[in-house]
């Protein structure tokens, strides 16, 4: 009788621990999206009217595999990164990014350049912009300088 109770109990264990396994897996192969790209702009001069555009595709969900979409109504972390030549004479980057009918302005500081590479790729994270979509299908996010900058080479987006 003792090893009937014995093996339901570790039935019973094993069970649990392969729904709890289960539950994690379901859990962790959940997405919220993701979105990352960058687009190259005219080191000779980046102006104002070469607005760069960055097509989002957001969805009401996301299959499991499904790249490059965003979820509407989620709140999204916004970082955006330049990379640009030592060559660069300022110690910001100033760009307007537009979303949806919001605009922001951001300046980003550049870094210190000590390396021995004529190129500097910089990330910043912008807290200040929230990014949510409320509609599906394409939404674009715009970015373009203040004023015409030299030596930038790429601007790129990543939304988490």
């Amino acid at each position: 009788m003792q090893n009937r109770t014995h093996s339901h109990k570790l039935n019973s264990s094993r069970n649990l621990l392969l729904a709890l396994v289960f539950v994690l897996f379901a859990v962790s192969c959940g997405t919220r999206g993701s979105y990352n790209k960058s687009a190259d702009v005219r080191c000779e001069g980046w102006t104002p009217a070469d607005t760069v555009l960055f097509e989002v595709q957001v969805a009401d969900s996301i299959n499991r595999g499904e790249g490059q979409k965003l979820l509407k109504d989620e709140r999204y972390n916004l970082a955006l990164s330049f990379r640009y030549s030592k060559r660069y004479q300022y110690t910001t980057i100033p760009v307007h990014v537009i979303i949806g009918a919001k605009r922001y302005t951001v300046t980003p500081q550049t870094e210190d350049h000590n390396t021995w590479s004529d190129f500097t790729q910089s990330e910043y994270y912008v807290p200040s912009i929230p990014v949510s979509f409320s509609d599906t299908g394409t939404q674009i996010v715009k970015i373009f300088p203040d004023t015409t900058l030299t030596q930038i080479y790429s601007v790129g987006i990543d939304l988490r």
